[in-house]
């Protein structure tokens, strides 16, 4: 588990792999997943985004591609702040094959306006995951 500063856009660092058989996934330095073989690729992800005190406003996971937004996915819990939430986040992404790179970002904010949010880590449910994989045929 991980944690990130409220009102803070952060790369979330996904440092277990469960498999990477093109070894394409950096999960100790850069976090983010670099494909060797040009095409499209299908982009999946969900972070569990909390806090303690039962006082989280917006939770959103971010998809960049070479350091740009390309896709995001939001909970907003209006006036009604919650504990936290999974929020999951998915695209389908051309990449070149060489130096075009994906990676996972997080954002969440407390109605506290300060705080940090706790990003869950690796238990057996896999609260908060990043992947990729090649789409053939297409």
């Amino acid at each position: 588990s991980a944690s990130i500063n409220h009102d803070t856009i952060t790369k979330v660092q996904c440092n277990t792999e469960v498999f990477d058989t093109d070894n394409a996934y950096d999960n100790s330095t850069n976090f983010r997943f670099t494909p060797q073989t040009a095409g499209k690729y299908f982009i999946y992800s969900k972070a569990r985004i909390d806090t303690t005190a039962s006082n989280c406003e917006i939770v959103v996971t971010y998809i960049y591609k070479n350091g740009s937004l390309y896709s995001y996915a939001l909970v907003d819990f209006d006036a009604n702040d919650g504990e936290g939430a999974s929020v999951s986040n998915y695209a389908t992404i051309d990449m070149n094959g060489s130096s075009d790179y994906v990676e996972l970002f997080a954002f969440g904010k407390t109605a506290s306006g300060s705080g940090t949010l706790g990003v869950e880590g690796d238990g057996s449910a896999h609260p908060t995951l990043f992947g990729a994989y090649k789409l053939i045929g297409v």
